[in-house]
């Protein structure tokens, strides 16, 4: 950053090229323009903080849990009349996101993160393609049941406040962590 320098015993009448610049002493004045910055920049704050209304939008966490999200077909139907069990095959697609419990009009997910470490994921499409067993005499399909991770507080000092829920989906790589289980239709 470029500072305005002072000159003290310094004569601007005089041309540049006839200046004894040897007794010249140099002083830095306050950065003039720092209070045009952003407010990020001015305070330092991390990625994820604004100032809205003139306040710090905070969150205090109260709570983290996992929840279930939607259930979603795996599978096609099956009647498995052999008496050691069936092989199943799972074929199915599905895309899981973060979800928030209010409308706050700016990305509060960005201000929960700061607080949390919790990495919001913002969407994420994924196929899965495998076996499932399940016993002899069963009728049915098997579903798959994605993991959340989530944390409820409250958010503060922004042009809104209030309790808020924000979950993400559990991830391995790209692939939701969750449950498959076989539903009976006999």
């Amino acid at each position: 950053m470029t500072l305005p320098l002072l000159f003290d015993n310094f004569n601007l009448t005089e041309p540049i090229n006839s200046l004894d610049i040897r007794n010249v002493k140099v002083s830095t004045l306050p950065d003039v323009n720092a209070s045009r910055k952003h407010a990020r920049d001015i305070l330092n704050l991390p990625v994820g903080l604004e100032k809205k209304s003139e306040q710090l939008c905070t969150y205090t966490e109260q709570k983290r849990y996992t929840k279930t999200g939607q259930v979603i077909r795996a599978s096609s139907g099956i009647t498995c009349s052999q008496t050691a069990g069936c092989s199943l095959e799972l074929s199915f697609s599905s895309t899981e996101g973060r979800s928030i419990s209010v409308d706050a009009g700016f990305n509060l997910f960005d201000i929960i993160s700061v607080s949390t470490s919790i990495e919001f994921t913002e969407e994420t499409t994924y196929s899965v393609t495998e076996n499932f067993s399940i016993s002899g005499g069963q009728s049915g399909y098997a579903v798959f049941t994605p993991t959340y991770l989530c944390t409820s507080g409250h958010y503060d000092g922004c042009s809104t406040g209030g309790p808020v829920e924000a979950c993400t989906p559990l991830l391995t790589g790209k692939q939701p962590i969750g449950e498959y289980s076989f539903v009976s239709t006999s």
